[in-house]
């Protein structure tokens, strides 16, 4: 018996596609994206169109393995059960926790075909009450996080149903982000106000030219964090909210410049987003051609980005000294 049924991406994208999956037999067998969804549109990325060979690939786990001898190239694995599992995993944290703290587990995953639902909600609430380290669920989340330096960023809202994306600055600390600008920026004014925000912040790594033309892509490294922004008022808080993003822009340029006078802090708003709610999405490696493709004799391979500085250009109107010059080679 043949149908189709309709479901949502899984993946950890906020685009939430919409897939017609045709199932034999309780199998399924194919995976379309809906042509009727306003964003889908009938077309799902290169990842989702390989979906079927991941799922029912013949080399996933099934079970719960345990290794068995050495670690390394040729290490074997023998199946246990669930609840042998289960209790191997709490008898190891009730002895770490025992001997060395809670802290001293670290959770490590990340959300695989989970959405942002699934991958936000239980796993969180266990190692929270158990008082584990935190980390940015991977070391790749937190590399991205991490990595932000010289990227395209964009700070998106709707002020009155009107959707607004504008670029802006930004700078990391701990767990929030801060933007600052004029007070009569109409972006802060609104962001103050408590609307919801998203910040999106990209980095290009390279051009991925397929032989076919669906199929051209691009390598990236992409965040969006969602939340409402606040006015950071604290006199502490603010000073250290705009070193950051000093700091941010160019290291060591703080200790170089002016600091701001009081009048230029009262002309500065400056907001806080908490990171509380984030995805990232990473996308690595060469095209995926249709397999009748790859016979065709067109070229096809990743074109590297990448984002350098140039020679600086000096200030006319400036007092040359021995300091401004080293200055200027610092910043070469």
């Amino acid at each position: 018996m043949t149908h189709v049924t309709q479901a949502a991406c899984p993946h950890d994208c906020p685009d939430s596609c919409l897939m017609d999956v045709t199932v034999e037999n309780g199998r399924a067998v194919k995976v379309t994206a809906n042509k009727e969804h306003p964003f889908t549109r009938g077309a799902l990325c290169a990842k989702v169109n390989k979906f079927l060979d991941r799922v029912y690939a013949p080399d996933r786990l099934l079970y719960p393995v345990r290794r068995v001898g050495p670690k390394g190239p040729g290490a074997q694995f023998e199946r246990i059960s669930w609840d042998d599992a289960i209790a191997l995993i709490t008898t190891k944290m009730q002895t770490a926790i025992t001997e060395h703290g809670p802290q001293s587990i670290l959770p490590y995953s990340y959300r695989g075909n989970n959405g942002v639902y699934q991958s936000n909600a239980i796993d969180r609430r266990f190692f929270h009450a158990l008082g584990a380290s935190t980390l940015a669920r991977t070391i790749c989340a937190g590399g991205l996080y991490g990595a932000l330096a010289y990227s395209d960023v964009f700070m998106g809202f709707a002020p009155e149903g009107q959707p607004v994306v504008i670029p802006t600055g930004y700078a990391r600390a701990g767990d929030k982000l801060y933007i600052h600008g004029s007070q009569a920026s109409r972006m802060l004014r609104t962001l103050s106000g408590g609307v919801d925000a998203c910040v999106t912040v990209t980095i290009i790594d390279g051009l991925v030219l397929a032989r076919s033309a669906f199929h051209h892509s691009m390598n990236y490294r992409s965040v969006l964090v969602f939340g409402r922004a606040t006015v950071v008022d604290e006199p502490r808080e603010k000073y250290e909210a705009l070193v950051a993003l000093s700091e941010h822009i160019v290291r060591g340029r703080w200790a170089d410049a002016r600091e701001p006078n009081e009048e230029e802090l009262i002309q500065t708003t400056v907001l806080g987003l908490p990171i509380e709610e984030a995805s990232a999405k990473i996308r690595t490696g060469p095209p995926l051609d249709d397999e009748e493709d790859y016979a065709l004799p067109i070229w096809a391979g990743v074109v590297p980005l990448k984002l350098v500085a140039g020679e600086p250009i000096i200030t006319k109107r400036r007092c040359r000294n021995l300091f401004q010059i080293a200055i200027e080679i610092t910043y070469r």
